[in-house]
């Protein structure tokens, strides 16, 4: 057994476990990823709201 095939060996290993390392961190992150972005949909929802009445303040305040 010559040493280069076993370095290939430990290489590979190494890199599997990096790759289920990294998947396990993604599947663990994804719903906080989520929960985040569901609060972020919410804040823009609640700002399209106050520019939407801000816009029709300002509309009804140039008929007047």
């Amino acid at each position: 057994m010559n040493p280069i095939h076993t370095d290939f060996t430990l290489l590979i290993q190494t890199i599997s476990f990096l790759v289920l390392a990294l998947i396990i961190g993604l599947l663990i992150s994804i719903p906080f990823i989520l929960r985040k972005r569901k609060k972020d949909q919410d804040i823009l929802e609640k700002l399209d709201r106050v520019i939407d009445i801000l816009e029709r303040e300002k509309n009804s305040g140039k008929h007047h």
